[in-house]
Protein backbone atom coordinates (compact mmCIF):
# COMPACT_ATOMS: atom_id res chain seq x y z
CA UNK A 1 0.00 0.00 0.00
CA UNK A 2 1.39 3.17 -0.95
CA UNK A 3 2.08 5.74 1.78
CA UNK A 4 -1.39 7.62 1.49
CA UNK A 5 -3.17 5.27 -0.04
CA UNK A 6 -6.84 3.54 1.94
CA UNK A 7 -8.23 0.72 0.92
CA UNK A 8 -11.39 0.98 -1.58
CA UNK A 9 -12.39 3.71 -3.72
CA UNK A 10 -13.96 6.94 -2.81
CA UNK A 11 -17.47 5.14 -2.63
CA UNK A 12 -17.72 1.86 -0.68
CA UNK A 13 -13.83 3.04 0.61
CA UNK A 14 -15.14 5.87 2.98
CA UNK A 15 -18.75 4.26 3.41
CA UNK A 16 -17.31 1.38 5.33
CA UNK A 17 -15.04 4.07 6.98
CA UNK A 18 -18.17 6.20 7.82
CA UNK A 19 -19.92 3.62 9.54
CA UNK A 20 -17.00 2.04 11.57
CA UNK A 21 -16.72 6.12 12.65
CA UNK A 22 -20.42 5.87 13.68
CA UNK A 23 -19.96 2.58 15.55
CA UNK A 24 -17.07 4.13 17.69
CA UNK A 25 -19.07 7.46 18.23
CA UNK A 26 -22.01 4.89 19.35
CA UNK A 27 -19.79 3.31 21.90
CA UNK A 28 -17.84 6.05 23.46
CA UNK A 29 -21.89 7.92 23.96
CA UNK A 30 -21.12 11.01 21.14
CA UNK A 31 -24.04 9.81 18.66
CA UNK A 32 -27.63 9.00 20.25
CA UNK A 33 -28.01 5.68 18.23
CA UNK A 34 -26.17 3.40 16.16
CA UNK A 35 -28.90 1.77 14.33
CA UNK A 36 -30.24 5.69 13.52
CA UNK A 37 -27.17 7.06 11.80
CA UNK A 38 -28.01 10.73 10.61
CA UNK A 39 -27.84 10.32 6.84
CA UNK A 40 -30.90 9.63 4.75
CA UNK A 41 -32.71 11.86 7.25
CA UNK A 42 -35.44 11.69 8.33
CA UNK A 43 -35.70 8.05 7.29
CA UNK A 44 -35.03 5.57 10.64
CA UNK A 45 -32.94 2.68 11.19
CA UNK A 46 -30.51 3.23 7.92
CA UNK A 47 -27.40 1.53 9.28
CA UNK A 48 -29.49 -1.38 8.90
CA UNK A 49 -29.63 -0.66 5.14
CA UNK A 50 -26.29 -2.64 4.48
CA UNK A 51 -23.79 -4.93 6.95
CA UNK A 52 -23.52 -3.54 10.25
CA UNK A 53 -20.29 -4.23 11.41
CA UNK A 54 -21.26 -5.38 14.81
CA UNK A 55 -18.85 -8.02 14.75
CA UNK A 56 -15.44 -6.33 13.71
CA UNK A 57 -15.96 -2.76 14.80
CA UNK A 58 -14.97 -3.23 18.23
CA UNK A 59 -11.05 -3.53 15.88
CA UNK A 60 -11.97 -0.09 14.64
CA UNK A 61 -13.17 1.30 17.85
CA UNK A 62 -10.00 0.22 19.75
CA UNK A 63 -7.75 1.93 17.44
CA UNK A 64 -9.99 5.36 17.87
CA UNK A 65 -9.37 5.09 21.79
CA UNK A 66 -7.24 7.14 23.98
CA UNK A 67 -5.08 3.60 23.84
CA UNK A 68 -4.12 4.63 19.84
CA UNK A 69 -5.40 7.67 19.31
CA UNK A 70 -5.31 6.98 15.65
CA UNK A 71 -7.28 9.10 13.57
CA UNK A 72 -10.37 7.87 11.42
CA UNK A 73 -8.28 6.97 8.50
CA UNK A 74 -5.40 5.52 10.22
CA UNK A 75 -7.89 3.43 12.28
CA UNK A 76 -9.96 2.38 9.11
CA UNK A 77 -6.40 1.33 7.70
CA UNK A 78 -5.75 -0.95 11.05
CA UNK A 79 -8.88 -2.18 10.84
CA UNK A 80 -8.35 -3.34 7.17
CA UNK A 81 -5.02 -4.96 7.90
CA UNK A 82 -6.15 -7.11 11.31
CA UNK A 83 -8.39 -8.04 9.02
CA UNK A 84 -6.01 -10.10 6.76
CA UNK A 85 -4.10 -11.13 9.55
CA UNK A 86 -6.83 -13.07 11.12
CA UNK A 87 -8.16 -14.58 7.74
CA UNK A 88 -4.49 -15.80 7.40
CA UNK A 89 -3.70 -17.38 10.69
CA UNK A 90 -6.62 -18.63 11.41
CA UNK A 91 -7.08 -20.40 8.28
CA UNK A 92 -3.70 -21.67 8.84
CA UNK A 93 -4.41 -23.18 11.81
CA UNK A 94 -7.22 -24.49 10.96
CA UNK A 95 -5.91 -25.91 7.79
CA UNK A 96 -3.35 -27.80 10.21
CA UNK A 97 -5.18 -29.20 12.28
CA UNK A 98 -7.22 -30.88 9.30
CA UNK A 99 -3.61 -32.20 8.39
CA UNK A 100 -2.33 -30.46 6.21
CA UNK A 101 1.58 -29.91 6.47
CA UNK A 102 3.08 -26.35 6.92
CA UNK A 103 3.70 -25.74 3.44
CA UNK A 104 0.50 -26.85 2.29
CA UNK A 105 -1.37 -24.87 5.30
CA UNK A 106 0.61 -22.16 4.52
CA UNK A 107 -0.09 -21.99 0.73
CA UNK A 108 -3.94 -22.37 1.84
CA UNK A 109 -4.01 -19.72 4.32
CA UNK A 110 -2.59 -17.63 1.42
CA UNK A 111 -4.80 -18.61 -1.14
CA UNK A 112 -7.89 -18.25 1.01
CA UNK A 113 -6.58 -14.46 1.71
CA UNK A 114 -5.42 -13.20 -1.01
CA UNK A 115 -5.95 -15.19 -4.03
CA UNK A 116 -6.96 -12.93 -7.31
CA UNK A 117 -10.69 -13.62 -6.75
CA UNK A 118 -10.19 -11.83 -3.08
CA UNK A 119 -8.61 -9.38 -4.12
CA UNK A 120 -11.24 -7.80 -6.72
CA UNK A 121 -13.11 -7.30 -4.14
CA UNK A 122 -11.18 -5.25 -1.86
CA UNK A 123 -13.51 -2.79 -3.31
CA UNK A 124 -15.50 -3.81 -0.93
CA UNK A 125 -14.24 -3.85 2.53
CA UNK A 126 -17.17 -4.90 4.37
CA UNK A 127 -16.56 -8.17 3.10
CA UNK A 128 -12.95 -8.49 4.33
CA UNK A 129 -13.54 -10.66 7.46
CA UNK A 130 -13.83 -14.39 6.60
CA UNK A 131 -12.34 -15.70 9.72
CA UNK A 132 -15.53 -17.73 10.80
CA UNK A 133 -15.77 -19.12 7.50
CA UNK A 134 -12.73 -21.81 8.44
CA UNK A 135 -13.85 -21.48 12.14
CA UNK A 136 -17.56 -23.34 11.70
CA UNK A 137 -16.19 -25.79 9.51
CA UNK A 138 -13.80 -27.33 11.42
CA UNK A 139 -16.51 -27.30 13.78
CA UNK A 140 -18.52 -28.60 11.61
CA UNK A 141 -16.59 -30.93 10.78
CA UNK A 142 -15.48 -32.47 13.84
CA UNK A 143 -19.22 -32.56 14.85
CA UNK A 144 -19.84 -35.17 11.99
CA UNK A 145 -16.76 -37.12 13.44
CA UNK A 146 -17.18 -37.15 16.85
CA UNK A 147 -20.63 -37.11 17.38
CA UNK A 148 -20.35 -34.18 20.39
CA UNK A 149 -23.57 -32.00 20.13
CA UNK A 150 -20.93 -28.76 21.85
CA UNK A 151 -19.11 -28.90 18.42
CA UNK A 152 -22.60 -28.57 16.58
CA UNK A 153 -24.09 -25.84 18.65
CA UNK A 154 -20.30 -23.92 18.56
CA UNK A 155 -20.70 -23.96 14.49
CA UNK A 156 -24.41 -22.14 15.32
CA UNK A 157 -22.09 -19.74 17.14
CA UNK A 158 -19.84 -19.03 14.14
CA UNK A 159 -22.40 -18.70 11.96
CA UNK A 160 -24.01 -16.17 14.00
CA UNK A 161 -20.93 -14.08 14.40
CA UNK A 162 -20.49 -14.22 10.62
CA UNK A 163 -23.75 -13.26 10.23
CA UNK A 164 -23.05 -9.96 12.35
CA UNK A 165 -19.79 -9.07 10.20
CA UNK A 166 -21.39 -9.91 6.69
CA UNK A 167 -24.58 -10.54 6.21
CA UNK A 168 -23.01 -11.93 2.17
CA UNK A 169 -20.75 -14.36 3.44
CA UNK A 170 -22.60 -15.71 6.51
CA UNK A 171 -25.26 -16.61 3.91
CA UNK A 172 -22.49 -18.29 1.62
CA UNK A 173 -21.08 -19.86 5.06
CA UNK A 174 -24.68 -21.57 6.08
CA UNK A 175 -24.98 -22.65 1.95
CA UNK A 176 -21.24 -24.25 2.44
CA UNK A 177 -21.69 -26.49 5.11
CA UNK A 178 -24.62 -27.99 4.03
CA UNK A 179 -22.98 -28.36 0.63
CA UNK A 180 -20.36 -30.37 2.78
CA UNK A 181 -22.91 -32.37 4.69
CA UNK A 182 -24.42 -34.29 1.60
CA UNK A 183 -21.04 -34.70 -0.05
CA UNK A 184 -20.18 -35.86 3.30
CA UNK A 185 -22.31 -38.39 3.78
CA UNK A 186 -22.28 -39.70 -0.16
CA UNK A 187 -18.39 -39.98 -0.68
CA UNK A 188 -17.02 -40.37 2.83
CA UNK A 189 -15.83 -43.68 4.02
CA UNK A 190 -16.95 -42.00 7.77
CA UNK A 191 -20.31 -41.85 7.30
CA UNK A 192 -21.99 -40.29 9.95
CA UNK A 193 -24.03 -42.05 12.96
CA UNK A 194 -27.68 -40.70 14.10
CA UNK A 195 -26.90 -41.19 17.51
CA UNK A 196 -24.54 -38.27 19.49
CA UNK A 197 -21.89 -38.71 21.88
CA UNK A 198 -22.92 -39.32 25.48
CA UNK A 199 -22.33 -35.72 27.63
CA UNK A 200 -21.59 -35.43 31.20
CA UNK A 201 -23.44 -32.60 33.07
CA UNK A 202 -20.97 -30.25 32.85
CA UNK A 203 -20.75 -30.70 28.98
CA UNK A 204 -24.52 -30.53 28.92
CA UNK A 205 -24.08 -27.17 30.86
CA UNK A 206 -21.24 -25.94 28.43
CA UNK A 207 -23.55 -27.34 25.25
CA UNK A 208 -26.29 -25.09 27.19
CA UNK A 209 -23.87 -22.05 27.53
CA UNK A 210 -22.96 -22.02 23.96
CA UNK A 211 -26.06 -22.52 22.12
CA UNK A 212 -27.77 -19.47 24.29
CA UNK A 213 -24.99 -17.67 23.43
CA UNK A 214 -25.35 -18.16 19.80
CA UNK A 215 -28.93 -17.86 20.17
CA UNK A 216 -28.22 -14.22 21.54
CA UNK A 217 -26.15 -13.12 18.60
CA UNK A 218 -28.32 -14.72 16.16
CA UNK A 219 -31.29 -12.75 17.88
CA UNK A 220 -29.49 -9.98 17.98
CA UNK A 221 -28.49 -9.99 14.14
CA UNK A 222 -32.14 -11.04 13.25
CA UNK A 223 -34.25 -8.77 15.14
CA UNK A 224 -33.58 -5.42 13.30
CA UNK A 225 -33.31 -7.38 9.99
CA UNK A 226 -36.73 -8.23 10.50
CA UNK A 227 -38.34 -4.91 11.32
CA UNK A 228 -36.04 -3.21 8.67
CA UNK A 229 -38.13 -5.91 6.33
CA UNK A 230 -41.47 -4.60 7.67
CA UNK A 231 -40.88 -1.26 7.83
CA UNK A 232 -38.90 -0.72 4.15
CA UNK A 233 -39.97 -4.65 2.22
CA UNK A 234 -36.35 -4.60 0.82
CA UNK A 235 -36.40 -7.32 -1.95
CA UNK A 236 -34.55 -7.82 -4.98
CA UNK A 237 -36.91 -9.46 -7.91
CA UNK A 238 -35.32 -12.39 -9.79
CA UNK A 239 -34.15 -9.97 -12.83
CA UNK A 240 -32.10 -8.14 -10.72
CA UNK A 241 -30.53 -10.94 -9.19
CA UNK A 242 -30.03 -12.97 -12.17
CA UNK A 243 -27.62 -10.58 -13.32
CA UNK A 244 -25.20 -11.32 -11.02
CA UNK A 245 -24.99 -14.92 -10.59
CA UNK A 246 -21.60 -16.78 -11.67
CA UNK A 247 -21.38 -17.65 -15.06
CA UNK A 248 -19.32 -20.19 -16.93
CA UNK A 249 -16.86 -17.79 -18.06
CA UNK A 250 -17.06 -15.70 -14.60
CA UNK A 251 -14.51 -18.02 -13.38
CA UNK A 252 -11.83 -17.64 -15.89
CA UNK A 253 -12.51 -13.25 -15.63
CA UNK A 254 -9.26 -11.51 -14.03
CA UNK A 255 -9.12 -8.31 -15.00
CA UNK A 256 -7.21 -7.85 -11.83
CA UNK A 257 -4.38 -10.11 -12.79
CA UNK A 258 -1.37 -9.03 -14.85
CA UNK A 259 -1.03 -12.46 -16.58
CA UNK A 260 -4.39 -13.36 -17.67
CA UNK A 261 -7.15 -12.35 -19.88
CA UNK A 262 -8.63 -9.61 -19.36
CA UNK A 263 -12.56 -8.19 -19.76
CA UNK A 264 -11.68 -7.11 -23.11
CA UNK A 265 -12.23 -10.46 -24.42
CA UNK A 266 -14.95 -11.07 -26.58
CA UNK A 267 -15.69 -14.22 -23.87
CA UNK A 268 -16.18 -12.03 -21.45
CA UNK A 269 -17.72 -8.82 -23.10
CA UNK A 270 -21.53 -10.66 -22.60
CA UNK A 271 -20.83 -10.48 -18.71
CA UNK A 272 -23.82 -8.84 -16.86
CA UNK A 273 -22.31 -6.53 -14.22
CA UNK A 274 -18.56 -7.67 -15.09
CA UNK A 275 -17.54 -5.30 -12.05
CA UNK A 276 -18.84 -8.53 -10.03
CA UNK A 277 -17.69 -11.29 -12.26
CA UNK A 278 -13.87 -11.22 -11.55
CA UNK A 279 -14.02 -14.75 -9.92
CA UNK A 280 -10.48 -16.35 -11.46
CA UNK A 281 -8.52 -17.25 -8.70
CA UNK A 282 -4.73 -17.14 -9.98
CA UNK A 283 -3.19 -19.66 -12.79
CA UNK A 284 -1.17 -21.00 -10.12
CA UNK A 285 -4.46 -22.03 -8.10
CA UNK A 286 -6.08 -23.51 -11.38
CA UNK A 287 -3.10 -25.78 -12.03
CA UNK A 288 -2.83 -26.52 -8.99
CA UNK A 289 -6.94 -27.83 -8.98
CA UNK A 290 -6.79 -28.90 -12.36
CA UNK A 291 -4.24 -31.52 -11.19
CA UNK A 292 -6.48 -32.38 -8.17
CA UNK A 293 -9.49 -32.81 -10.19
CA UNK A 294 -7.94 -35.09 -12.97
CA UNK A 295 -5.34 -36.83 -11.38
CA UNK A 296 -6.77 -40.54 -10.22
CA UNK A 297 -3.97 -41.33 -7.50
CA UNK A 298 -4.62 -37.95 -5.76
CA UNK A 299 -8.69 -38.39 -5.39
CA UNK A 300 -8.10 -42.16 -3.72
CA UNK A 301 -4.97 -40.98 -1.82
CA UNK A 302 -6.87 -38.35 -0.29
CA UNK A 303 -10.63 -38.32 0.88
CA UNK A 304 -10.83 -35.47 2.43
CA UNK A 305 -9.80 -33.03 -0.57
CA UNK A 306 -12.06 -35.20 -3.09
CA UNK A 307 -15.24 -34.00 -0.64
CA UNK A 308 -13.88 -31.01 -0.84
CA UNK A 309 -14.14 -31.07 -4.77
CA UNK A 310 -17.43 -32.31 -4.64
CA UNK A 311 -18.65 -29.46 -1.76
CA UNK A 312 -17.48 -27.25 -4.44
CA UNK A 313 -18.70 -28.36 -7.29
CA UNK A 314 -22.50 -28.62 -5.54
CA UNK A 315 -21.75 -24.36 -4.53
CA UNK A 316 -21.02 -23.93 -8.32
CA UNK A 317 -23.71 -25.68 -9.65
CA UNK A 318 -26.23 -23.94 -7.62
CA UNK A 319 -25.40 -20.59 -8.17
CA UNK A 320 -24.16 -20.80 -11.99
CA UNK A 321 -26.32 -19.21 -14.84
CA UNK A 322 -26.80 -20.64 -17.71
CA UNK A 323 -28.49 -18.64 -20.57
CA UNK A 324 -30.38 -16.92 -17.45
CA UNK A 325 -31.39 -20.35 -16.07
CA UNK A 326 -30.43 -21.21 -12.74
CA UNK A 327 -31.47 -23.64 -9.45
CA UNK A 328 -30.62 -20.34 -7.36
CA UNK A 329 -33.69 -19.44 -8.41
CA UNK A 330 -35.49 -21.97 -5.77
CA UNK A 331 -33.78 -20.28 -3.03
CA UNK A 332 -35.23 -16.79 -4.00
CA UNK A 333 -38.42 -18.25 -2.44
CA UNK A 334 -36.95 -18.59 0.86
CA UNK A 335 -37.67 -15.55 3.64
CA UNK A 336 -35.05 -13.22 3.78
CA UNK A 337 -32.92 -14.54 0.51
CA UNK A 338 -34.28 -12.56 -2.36
CA UNK A 339 -32.62 -9.19 -0.40
CA UNK A 340 -29.22 -10.79 -1.10
CA UNK A 341 -28.44 -9.61 -4.51
CA UNK A 342 -24.30 -10.22 -5.27
CA UNK A 343 -24.27 -14.04 -5.33
CA UNK A 344 -21.15 -14.06 -7.18
CA UNK A 345 -19.74 -12.76 -3.98
CA UNK A 346 -19.63 -16.99 -2.82
CA UNK A 347 -16.20 -16.77 -4.64
CA UNK A 348 -14.89 -15.46 -1.14
CA UNK A 349 -15.88 -18.76 0.59
CA UNK A 350 -15.09 -21.00 -1.88
CA UNK A 351 -11.60 -20.30 -1.88
CA UNK A 352 -11.73 -22.26 1.83
CA UNK A 353 -12.59 -25.37 0.48
CA UNK A 354 -10.14 -24.85 -2.58
CA UNK A 355 -7.64 -23.18 -0.84
CA UNK A 356 -7.24 -26.15 1.39
CA UNK A 357 -6.89 -28.77 -1.85
CA UNK A 358 -4.20 -26.69 -3.06
CA UNK A 359 -2.27 -27.28 -0.04
CA UNK A 360 -3.33 -30.94 -0.13
CA UNK A 361 -1.86 -30.84 -3.87
CA UNK A 362 1.75 -29.20 -2.53
CA UNK A 363 1.72 -31.12 0.16
CA UNK A 364 1.42 -34.47 -1.71
CA UNK A 365 3.92 -33.15 -4.39
CA UNK A 366 6.75 -32.77 -2.15
CA UNK A 367 6.00 -36.45 -1.07
CA UNK A 368 6.82 -37.54 -4.33
CA UNK A 369 9.24 -38.51 -6.59
CA UNK A 370 8.76 -37.58 -10.48
CA UNK A 371 11.39 -39.14 -13.25
CA UNK A 372 10.86 -36.54 -15.89
CA UNK A 373 11.59 -33.40 -13.32
CA UNK A 374 12.80 -32.43 -9.92
CA UNK A 375 9.83 -31.44 -7.56
CA UNK A 376 11.09 -29.12 -5.43
CA UNK A 377 11.74 -26.47 -8.07
CA UNK A 378 8.33 -27.37 -9.58
CA UNK A 379 7.06 -26.50 -6.40
CA UNK A 380 8.33 -22.98 -5.89
CA UNK A 381 7.22 -22.38 -9.37
CA UNK A 382 4.14 -22.97 -8.68
CA UNK A 383 3.77 -21.10 -5.19
CA UNK A 384 5.53 -18.54 -6.71
CA UNK A 385 2.55 -18.35 -9.76
CA UNK A 386 0.39 -18.50 -6.97
CA UNK A 387 1.94 -15.44 -4.92
CA UNK A 388 3.02 -13.51 -7.92
CA UNK A 389 -0.22 -13.13 -9.24
CA UNK A 390 -1.54 -11.30 -5.99
CA UNK A 391 1.53 -9.30 -5.68
CA UNK A 392 0.81 -7.69 -9.23
CA UNK A 393 -2.91 -7.65 -9.05
CA UNK A 394 -5.19 -4.25 -9.31
CA UNK A 395 -5.96 -3.24 -5.89
CA UNK A 396 -8.80 -0.85 -5.34
CA UNK A 397 -7.57 2.67 -3.29
CA UNK A 398 -7.60 5.83 -2.79
CA UNK A 399 -5.59 9.04 -0.69
CA UNK A 400 -5.92 10.14 2.22
CA UNK A 401 -5.30 13.42 0.46
CA UNK A 402 -8.27 13.03 -1.70
CA UNK A 403 -10.71 12.67 0.99
CA UNK A 404 -9.69 15.65 3.07
CA UNK A 405 -9.50 17.53 -0.50
CA UNK A 406 -12.90 16.58 -0.91
CA UNK A 407 -14.54 17.61 2.10
CA UNK A 408 -12.46 21.28 2.15
CA UNK A 409 -14.00 21.70 -1.00
CA UNK A 410 -17.32 21.05 0.03
CA UNK A 411 -17.06 23.13 3.31
CA UNK A 412 -16.00 26.27 0.89
CA UNK A 413 -19.62 25.72 -0.34
CA UNK A 414 -21.03 26.48 2.99
CA UNK A 415 -21.87 30.02 3.60
CA UNK A 416 -24.36 29.87 6.27
CA UNK A 417 -23.13 28.86 9.95
CA UNK A 418 -23.47 24.92 10.99
CA UNK A 419 -25.79 24.79 14.40
CA UNK A 420 -26.28 21.02 16.15
CA UNK A 421 -29.79 21.58 14.37
CA UNK A 422 -28.85 22.05 10.59
CA UNK A 423 -29.59 19.35 8.39
CA UNK A 424 -27.25 19.24 5.49
CA UNK A 425 -28.65 19.11 1.61
CA UNK A 426 -25.85 19.05 -1.06
CA UNK A 427 -27.13 19.04 -4.52
CA UNK A 428 -26.75 14.98 -5.81
CA UNK A 429 -23.76 15.44 -9.03
CA UNK A 430 -25.03 14.64 -12.63
CA UNK A 431 -24.62 11.74 -13.94
CA UNK A 432 -25.26 10.34 -10.83
CA UNK A 433 -21.67 9.87 -8.57
CA UNK A 434 -22.27 8.11 -4.75
CA UNK A 435 -19.00 9.78 -4.09
CA UNK A 436 -21.08 12.67 -3.87
CA UNK A 437 -22.87 11.83 -1.05
CA UNK A 438 -20.26 10.16 0.98
CA UNK A 439 -19.17 13.74 1.10
CA UNK A 440 -22.09 15.03 2.87
CA UNK A 441 -21.98 11.88 4.99
CA UNK A 442 -18.74 12.08 6.17
CA UNK A 443 -18.45 16.08 6.46
CA UNK A 444 -22.23 16.24 8.19
CA UNK A 445 -20.60 12.95 10.72
CA UNK A 446 -17.53 15.55 11.24
CA UNK A 447 -19.66 18.57 12.24
CA UNK A 448 -22.09 16.14 14.21
CA UNK A 449 -25.25 17.39 12.16
CA UNK A 450 -27.67 15.37 9.74
CA UNK A 451 -27.97 15.31 6.08
CA UNK A 452 -30.65 14.23 3.96
CA UNK A 453 -28.06 12.99 1.51
CA UNK A 454 -27.37 9.01 1.37
CA UNK A 455 -25.58 6.05 0.43
CA UNK A 456 -25.97 2.61 1.26
CA UNK A 457 -26.94 -1.01 -0.31
CA UNK A 458 -30.71 0.47 -0.01
CA UNK A 459 -32.41 3.24 -0.20
CA UNK A 460 -35.70 4.23 1.25
CA UNK A 461 -38.42 3.99 -0.92
CA UNK A 462 -40.31 7.11 -2.24
CA UNK A 463 -36.20 8.51 -1.85
CA UNK A 464 -34.95 10.12 -5.02
CA UNK A 465 -31.68 12.02 -5.81
CA UNK A 466 -32.21 15.26 -5.39
CA UNK A 467 -31.22 17.70 -8.45
CA UNK A 468 -33.20 20.02 -7.80
CA UNK A 469 -35.51 22.00 -5.03
CA UNK A 470 -38.05 20.14 -5.93
CA UNK A 471 -36.68 16.66 -5.69
CA UNK A 472 -35.75 17.37 -2.09
CA UNK A 473 -39.19 18.65 -0.92
CA UNK A 474 -40.74 15.27 -2.57
CA UNK A 475 -38.00 13.26 -0.20
CA UNK A 476 -39.65 14.94 3.03
CA UNK A 477 -43.03 14.38 2.06
CA UNK A 478 -42.01 10.56 0.99
CA UNK A 479 -40.30 10.46 4.55
CA UNK A 480 -43.72 12.16 6.54
CA UNK A 481 -45.66 9.49 4.63
CA UNK A 482 -43.63 6.51 5.95
CA UNK A 483 -43.72 7.90 9.57
CA UNK A 484 -47.74 8.14 8.99
CA UNK A 485 -48.33 4.97 7.56
CA UNK A 486 -45.45 2.91 9.15
CA UNK A 487 -44.76 4.28 12.57
CA UNK A 488 -48.49 6.18 12.92
CA UNK A 489 -46.38 9.24 13.62
CA UNK A 490 -47.36 12.90 12.23
CA UNK A 491 -43.45 13.81 11.95
CA UNK A 492 -43.08 16.94 9.84
CA UNK A 493 -39.45 18.05 8.98
CA UNK A 494 -38.20 21.59 9.89
CA UNK A 495 -37.41 23.02 6.47
CA UNK A 496 -35.72 26.07 8.65
CA UNK A 497 -33.07 24.00 9.34
CA UNK A 498 -32.01 22.75 5.65
CA UNK A 499 -29.18 23.85 4.71
CA UNK A 500 -29.20 23.52 0.86
CA UNK A 501 -25.70 23.22 -0.85
CA UNK A 502 -25.17 23.22 -5.08
CA UNK A 503 -28.80 24.14 -5.86
CA UNK A 504 -30.07 26.80 -8.18
CA UNK A 505 -31.81 29.57 -6.62
CA UNK A 506 -33.24 29.43 -2.95
CA UNK A 507 -35.05 26.30 -2.52
CA UNK A 508 -36.50 27.35 1.02
CA UNK A 509 -39.01 30.15 -1.32
CA UNK A 510 -39.88 26.78 -2.72
CA UNK A 511 -43.37 25.71 -1.75
CA UNK A 512 -43.52 22.15 -0.69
Amino acid sequence: MHAGALPGDVGDGRFNRYILEHFYLSLSGKTPSFIDAPFFYPWVKTVLFSDTYWGNGFFYALFRTSLFHFTPEKAYLSWFLIGFVLNYWISYAVNRTLGLRYLGAAMGAFFFTFSLAVLAQDGHPQLLYRFYVPLAFWSFHTFLRERDLRLLVLTVLFIALQFLISVYIGLFLFYFLISYLIAYCFFSKNIPHCYLKKQSLSEKTMTLFIFIIALFFFILFAKPYFEINYLYGFHRDWGEIKQLLPRFQSYFMGSTSSFWFSENFEIFKMLPCPQEQHLFMGIGGLILLLYAIFSKTFIKKYEFSCVFLVTSGLMILLTLCVDYQSFYVILTYLPGISSVRAVSRIILVLVFPLGFVIGQVLDDLALREFKWINTGPLIFVLCLLIIMDSVFAFKHRSYTREWNERIKILEAKIKVPLQKESILVLKDAEPIDNANALDAMIFAQIKGIKTMNGYSGNAPSGYNYMRTCQDVFNNIKAAEKFYREKQGIFFKVNVDKLVFVGFDGDCKKIKS
